[in-house]
């Protein structure tokens, strides 16, 4: 059995409403032996014997004809959200530390960008994996500047999300108590 997340982009933010308890039912599959959403935000859990790919589109097919749009979404292995966690560092209060979940290596193309903007000399971003690039930022400015630019880009609405570090705990800490 196998344990993923799928990390849906705009669910309950941005226009497309769903509730958990509907988005579970969505996503009723055979093969699916366990389902479970975290927050409102388009975390889904799911275990089953299925490849990674075949799950992701899946869901990315199960949503795209419920919503009548073509739906984004990201997926990590179980393992992955426990070394993406445990690679981030303590983050310091006055701040949030996000990570930018793609599908594709977008560090790069990003850096230049981060640093075109104004932030504070311990706002970083860095890469946390291939697919995967960790950022803090001051809070009360995730949609500013640099995130503003990002996050509500057409360009990179298909391929990156984001979640708070504290929603990937959150996760980690749900696939542990699904697994016992």
């Amino acid at each position: 059995m196998k344990t993923y997340v799928v990390f849906l982009r705009g669910i309950n933010a941005g226009g497309l409403k769903i509730t958990m308890a509907e988005l579970v039912k969505q996503l009723a599959c055979p093969e699916f032996t366990a389902i479970e959403t975290v927050l409102a935000t388009g975390n889904v859990i799911i275990q089953t014997t299925l490849s990674a790919h075949t799950t992701q589109q899946y869901v990315v097919t199960q949503l795209s004809n419920y919503f009548g749009q073509p739906i984004a979404a990201t997926l990590r292995t179980a393992n992955e959200i426990a070394v993406l966690l445990a690679a981030c560092p303590p983050v310091p209060a006055e701040y949030n530390a996000m990570l930018l979940l793609t599908e594709v290596k977008l560090y790069a193309e990003l850096a230049p960008l981060f640093t075109s903007y104004d932030h504070t000399s311990e706002e970083v971003l860095r890469p946390a994996g291939p697919h995967a690039i960790y950022w803090l930022v001051k809070k009360g400015h995730t949609t500013q500047g640099f995130g503003g630019k990002v996050l509500g880009s057409a360009k990179y609405r298909g391929i990156l999300t984001s979640r708070n570090v504290t929603t990937i705990a959150k996760i980690d800490q749900k696939i542990r108590t699904m697994n016992k």
